[in-house]
């Protein structure tokens, strides 16, 4: 007797069809995981990135309005950081902590030595139909990168760099852009 499928399995499925940009098997996965669970905020963001990847915009805007139809929402990821003691909390675009100027200033202080060090901001996994330089921009701002400026700029050099996050899609090159962070500024190891 054969078993269902579990929504567990579905998730990997589409999961890997946004990694490997696979849009036909990323809509069969979601399908099945609306039935299954159509709740899950992470079904439809992950099938807008595939959508988003593959340039289908159109496609894009009826997973949102989908979500807005079945009252899904997709919180914020944040991004926590710990020093001396107090939690820093930061998300997406963040104006709110006291020393956001400087968080910004270091961000863009980052952007020449990393782009020299190999970084690209991976555009095609941003959900936003815009130009390719404001895309860049947009990532830029992702809640880790604000967590990992403030630490570099609060932390003695050679200190490893500690966050968690929450509620994020990882954008696989963020790992990479705290791994040359890490080397641009002797921190050791910037650890998500």
């Amino acid at each position: 007797m054969p078993s269902e499928v579990s929504a567990r399995a579905w998730g990997s499925i589409l999961g890997a069809a946004r990694v490997h940009k696979k849009v036909e098997l990323g809509q069969k996965a979601a399908k099945m995981l609306f039935a299954l669970e159509p709740e899950n905020t992470g079904t439809h963001i992950l099938l807008a990135n595939i959508y988003a990847s593959a340039g289908m915009w159109e496609e894009v805007l009826n997973v949102r309005r989908l979500m807005k139809h079945h009252k899904v929402k997709k919180e914020p990821g944040m991004s926590w950081l710990e020093v001396k003691n107090e939690v820093h909390t930061f998300v997406v675009g963040d104006q709110s902590h006291p020393r956001i100027k400087e968080i910004y200033d270091k961000l863009e202080e980052l952007r020449e030595p990393l782009s020299r060090a190999g970084y690209v901001p991976m555009v095609e996994v941003d959900l936003h139909d815009v130009e390719r330089s404001e895309k860049e921009r947009l990532l830029y701002h992702h809640s880790e990168k604000l967590a990992v400026a403030f630490g570099l700029i609060v932390t003695p050099e050679g200190t490893p760099i500690r966050h968690s996050d929450m509620n994020l899609t990882r954008h696989g090159a963020t790992g990479h852009l705290v791994e040359i962070s890490g080397a641009i500024y002797s921190q050791g190891q910037c650890i998500i």
